[in-house]
């Protein structure tokens, strides 16, 4: 079985890992809304279900699929999608 690192045998200088590490960014889905509706949002005010549709009509994507890298989020995308409320502009 190869042995796999946790990325801290690389900081100590003892080698590189034998399977690559992976790394998936995200960005900041609160600030993403933001910037997508132009406006800011007091987001100490919203509660769960508040904060869940306005994920989901930012973003207009299923609160579930969101934080799925695999499902195309626009979350994990490299650029920013076109299909979002803000128009992409």
């Amino acid at each position: 079985m190869a042995k796999v690192s946790t990325g801290q045998d690389r900081k100590r200088g003892k080698g590189r890992p034998e399977e690559p590490l992976r790394r998936v960014g995200m960005r900041n889905p609160n600030a993403l809304a933001e910037a997508y509706l132009r406006r800011p949002i007091d987001w100490r005010r919203m509660n769960h279900r508040r904060t869940r549709g306005i994920f989901e009509f930012a973003f207009d994507t299923d609160f579930g699929e969101l934080f799925d890298p695999a499902s195309g989020s626009p979350l994990y995308k490299k650029s920013l999608s076109s299909k979002t409320r803000g128009g992409g502009r």
